[in-house]
């Protein structure tokens, strides 16, 4: 909210949309919430089943996470062919490479992402430039079958790296795949 507004004055036509729902595990501060539920140039769609068609009316998809698993919203958003700006958290620097397939500025750096989001909507060759890299590496290394593969590859091998396990109790021995 803070670099969306330190944009406002500098680009009057800045829109923020977020979709999803408040997290109550972490909650916002309580100024910050307000000034999202407020703001003329907030929408806010709460939880939407449909996110592919507020992908296509994004010229940009942020995620400013402190702390990411597998960043699903960065591959969908790079799928769907959008610049993607994160935080340079575990899990979003997997899957962004700063200046190839999108932006990244350290985490809670305000002006280090409004200053990221600045040049994506200045320049819109470097957007879309982002923004197709980006869709060719999910196409290249998040499908489906190629994570099916390579999580069966992973689980196999450590189920061959286990010990056989033996129950005294039961005098049952179990055995590793391998």
């Amino acid at each position: 909210m803070r670099a969306f507004l330190k944009l406002g004055n500098r680009f009057p036509n800045l829109h923020l949309l977020l979709a999803g729902c408040f997290e109550t595990e972490d909650p916002l501060p309580v100024d910050t919430r307000k000034c999202l539920e407020t703001h003329p140039r907030v929408i806010f769609a709460g939880p939407v089943q449909d996110i592919a068609s507020y992908y296509a009316i994004a010229d940009v998809v942020v995620l400013p996470s402190h702390r990411e698993g597998l960043p699903t919203v960065i591959l969908e958003a790079q799928a769907a062919g959008k610049p993607v700006v994160g935080a340079s958290a575990t899990g979003i620097v997997d899957v962004v490479v700063n200046g190839e397939t999108g932006l990244l500025f350290p985490v809670g750096d305000v002006p280090g992402l409004a200053e990221a989001l600045a040049r994506l909507i200045t320049d819109k060759d470097l957007a879309s430039n982002l923004g197709r890299a980006g869709q060719e590496q999910v196409k290249r290394n998040f499908q489906p079958e190629q994570v099916w593969e390579a999580l069966y590859r992973e689980v196999l091998g450590v189920l061959r790296m286990k010990e056989p396990y033996t129950d005294k109790s039961s005098s049952l021995v179990r055995r590793s795949i391998g």
